[in-house]
Order: structure tokens, then sequence, then C-alpha cells
């Protein structure tokens, strides 16, 4: 059975704050396949990294981020996802990154500034992009089939034939993999997906015993705050 791809969850962010350089350079040095980022606009455009778009739980400010500059937001400890590329020069890891303004910026806004960052930074050849609705999909697609995208599912499929019809969904978007929360992955469901030429990702799994269930499903990557733990799981079980 091959080993699902180790996607670490904000970087190693068990250990250390997410979505932190430090998250992103353990996550390589434990040997992560893959560094998972949220990335929001800041007021002056540049990507940031951070989950939420409330300042007040990673940084104790009160406000929104969209509202501070870059500079602003260093201040705050927020780096800018140009620093974690730096962090990540040399290092033979893709990213796969959340972009989070889609969640409360119209889609075209947000597909539009998201095609920029990938040009500006060169994203093409080294990232995804996760994006949090059909619609933004479909925007980023019609500006820019390079980019890999990488689609959330809420649905949960009950049976074969309704994972069969949520799968023909998914790949109508031209995605590169679809994420489940790991609660919802089903062996019906990845079954369902693969014969679309869909990867099935499972999101957050931080317990062997979900590890287990997901291997088992046949899940192709698995996202947690525990790289570590996770590949020694693996390294040993399979």
């Amino acid at each position: 059975m091959p080993r699902p791809l180790v996607i670490a969850h904000r970087g190693a962010s068990s250990t250390h704050p997410e979505n932190t350089l430090a998250a992103v350079a353990q996550a390589v040095a434990l040997g992560a396949d893959i560094v998972e980022l949220d990335v929001h606009a800041a007021a002056d455009g540049v990507a940031v990294l951070m989950h939420d778009r409330a300042l007040a739980r990673t940084t104790g400010r009160p406000g929104m981020i969209d509202a501070l500059n870059s500079i602003e937001l260093a201040a705050l400890g927020v780096p800018r996802l140009a620093d974690a590329l730096e962090t990540l020069a040399g290092a033979d890891v893709t990213l796969c990154l959340e972009f989070k303004d889609g969640e409360y910026r119209p889609p075209e806004l947000a597909a539009a500034w998201l095609v920029a960052q990938f040009e500006r930074l060169a994203l093409h050849g080294r990232a995804v992009a996760n994006v949090p609705s059909l619609a933004v999909a479909e925007q980023v697609r019609r500006r820019d089939r390079r980019i890999r995208l990488v689609v959330d599912c809420a649905e949960r499929p009950h049976d074969a034939a309704e994972a069969a019809r949520i799968a023909a969904g998914l790949a109508a978007t031209g995605a590169h993999a679809v994420e489940y929360e790991q609660s919802t992955v089903t062996a019906e469901a990845v079954k369902a997906c693969r014969r679309l030429g869909l990867p099935v990702w499972a999101w957050t799994a931080n317990d062997p015993a979900d590890w287990s269930r997901l291997c088992a499903a046949g899940a192709d990557a698995i996202l947690t705050d525990d790289p570590g733990g996770l590949l020694r799981y693996l390294r040993v079980e399979l």
C-alpha cells in the first residue's frame, strides 16, 4: 500500500506557532511532502500568512488582517508569503496555499488577486491553490488554467451513488485534488474521486486512530498539525 502524502497543516503547528517561518522550517526538517499555509491580502495587496481574518487569536490585537498593511502586520509577527518562499529556497517540498480572502471578498476579486500572486511570486511550479468555493475555482480557471487547484468538499457522501455524484461535480471544476474533512472520508468517496482522476486529501487528522482509518480508506494525503508524528506512524504501520 503506498503511503499517503504528509501535509503539514499551517506548518509544523503542533510544536511551533501556526503559519510562521519557524513552523515552515520545522515541517521541511521533519520531511513533510507538502506544507499548507493560509494566505490573506494585506491592505497594501501583499500576500501574508494567517488563518483567521480577525487578528485577535494569534496577535492579541483587535481588527481585521486586511485593514493593515504588510509592514504593520510584520510588526505583529505576521510573515509575508514571500518570506516563506525564502525559507523554503532549495527545499524539495510543495506548498498548498489556502487563499482565505475568497471567504469574504467577491469571487472575481479573490480570483484575480490569487492569479496575480502566482505570477508575481512565480508559484506555478511550486504551489497548489486551495480555494474556498466552486465560484472562486471557476474564476481562477477562467484566468489561468495552469494553476493547480484544490477544492474543498463540504458534502458527506452516504453511499457509492452519492459519492459518484459529488465527485463528478468536483471534477467539473478542473481541480487537481479535493479536500474532505477527515471524518467524512470513506472508501466510496475515495474510489469515486479516483475514477475521475481526483486525489483525496483529508483534513485535519492528529490522532493515530484517524490516521489508521484514513489509510484504510485509501486517502491520498493527510493534513496534520503533527507531521513528525504522522511520518513516524507511517514508517511503522506501512
